[in-house]
């Protein structure tokens, strides 16, 4: 059984701390990359930004943090998905996917009327495809000289 819930003041470090380690096993970017990630949010910062930004955690039935997702406030009608996170020991258990659809709800109650995010390789492509996104653009030697694409979804 998997449970999704919006982070808190109470659950805030725990999530910090998830979303450090998924960044450290998940990604497949250059170490500096990652630390720079990393090095994005403290427990001070995410409290001050819950409600305005999109903070998820999901825990397995043990309460362990098996996935995450990280998402900006709406800006000019868009939200913006930074991250979906999930264990690689939990992939391929829907954990990305129900993490995605409370996202897509979080931002059309909100007042979005779309969503997109960038993703690092192919494989993920095809993911957010089967959960309706399209592919709107490549970005050859991007960030950290890595190719991303962009996709984006009408909500």
């Amino acid at each position: 059984m998997i449970d999704i819930k919006e982070v808190n003041a109470d659950n805030a470090e725990s999530y910090v701390l998830s979303l450090s380690s998924l960044i450290e096993s998940t990604i497949k970017l250059p170490i500096e990359a990652k630390d720079s990630y990393k090095q994005q949010w403290s427990t001070e910062k995410l409290i001050t930004q819950i409600g305005k930004w999109l903070f998820l955690i999901a825990t397995d039935e043990n309460n362990n943090t098996i996935g995450v997702i990280l998402g900006t406030p709406i800006e000019g009608g868009v939200g913006t998905i930074i991250w979906v996170l999930v264990d690689n020991t939990s992939q391929q258990k829907r954990v990305g996917s129900q993490l995605f659809e409370i996202a897509k709800e979080w931002y059309k109650n909100k007042g979005a009327h779309k969503i997109k995010l960038t993703v690092p390789d192919r494989e993920t492509v095809e993911f957010y495809t089967k959960q309706g996104m399209v592919l709107e653009g490549e970005h050859l030697n991007h960030w950290w000289n890595a190719d991303f694409w962009s996709m984006g979804k009408n909500l």
